[in-house]
């Protein structure tokens, strides 16, 4: 019975301990800014999206990539933002993509990393009745070199206060 019990408390301790996905877990996030707007930077060529004051709704979604222990350096970060109408309760942007503003930005130790307008695709949704927006986007950057990334979501955006 001690045996038992001991080779049960030596597998619940390999368990425990182990080095896996659970040290830095993959991890999405769905949120939206009321009454700010996005201001699109343009420095010698490179672009970044600026949060700023305004009349509109910011969406910002988000995905911090899991980390993985065995490997040095494969951080990953990716997230889109764009902007509506405050007033708009549905929305579409399908051939008028640049009026949303969006942009796509990746973060990691790879070429391609930093700021992307989206060059293409849709962006839908709907406000819920809980003040919610649910939104879904298939959509794609291309790089200088003419690859294209696809980026693909859908999820129940909440509001996050900007002040």
């Amino acid at each position: 019975m001690k045996n038992l019990l001991l080779i049960i408390s030596l597998f619940a301790g390999t368990l425990v301990f182990a080095q896996n996905d659970s040290i830095n877990p993959e991890r999405i996030t769905y949120e939206y800014f009321s009454g700010q707007s996005i201001d699109i930077k343009n420095n010698e060529g490179s672009i970044y999206p600026e949060m700023i004051s305004g009349n509109k709704i910011v969406f910002q979604y988000s995905k911090q990539h899991a980390e993985r222990p065995a490997i040095s350096d494969d951080e990953m970060y990716e997230s889109i933002l764009f902007e509506v109408d405050s007033t708009w309760k549905k929305f579409t942007f399908k051939k008028k993509m640049a009026l949303s503003k969006a942009t796509y930005q990746l973060g990691c130790f790879c070429i391609g990393r930093g700021y992307h307008i989206i060059d293409g695709g849709y962006i839908k949704g709907k406000k819920l009745a809980n003040g919610n927006y649910f939104i879904e986007a298939d959509v794609f950057i291309k790089y200088d070199n003419g690859v294209k990334k696809k980026i693909k979501f859908k999820g129940e955006f909440k509001a996050i206060n900007a002040g």
